[in-house]
């Protein structure tokens, strides 16, 4: 197998958009990863920073096999200052959101928050800590209720709608 262009982008198939919701094809916890990060903007080597090093490669040609993505063009060439700087506000904005979504899941849960708060540490970006907090979001409506929910969404939603 050739390696992929790291500058390749992809982009869900109706059927990859119905797995992200459903999760009825039996996806590697892998290939689940990368589909679930998979939007028309992110490109092979975005991708490869949610999966072991050498993976990137296979976990695509499986989901583009199964038909989930599609390639849909060619991001631009890098320039290492610019994408330097990015990095620097992902990250910054990723351990600003991620801390205070662990101090508002310790608070709504109470002695059980510590769960919530090693399971945001460990996100590796954005829309993995936004999945983890939907699982939160959803746990805090059964075990506290409606007013619960509001609360930590009143905190949450900005952190995770603003882009670094």
């Amino acid at each position: 197998m050739t390696a992929l262009d790291e500058r390749q982008i992809y982009a869900t198939t109706p059927a990859g958009a119905a797995e992200v919701e459903g999760a009825t094809a039996g996806l590697s916890h892998g290939e689940r990863r990368v589909l679930v990060l998979v939007d028309g903007q992110r490109d092979v080597q975005a991708l490869s920073a949610v999966v072991r090093g050498g993976e990137i490669d296979a976990l695509v040609a499986s989901l583009e096999t199964k038909g989930l993505i599609i390639p849909c063009g060619r991001s631009a060439p890098r320039d290492p200052a610019d994408r330097l700087r990015q990095e620097t506000r992902e990250r910054a904005m990723l351990a600003l959101a991620k801390r205070v979504a662990a101090e508002v899941m310790e608070r709504e849960f109470g002695s059980g928050g510590h769960v919530w708060a090693a399971r945001i540490d460990d996100a590796i970006d954005r829309d993995v800590l936004r999945l983890v907090l939907r699982d939160g979001i959803d746990a805090l409506s059964l075990r506290s209720g409606e007013a619960a929910v509001r609360r930590a969404l009143e905190a949450l939603k900005p952190l995770l709608s603003a882009r670094g």
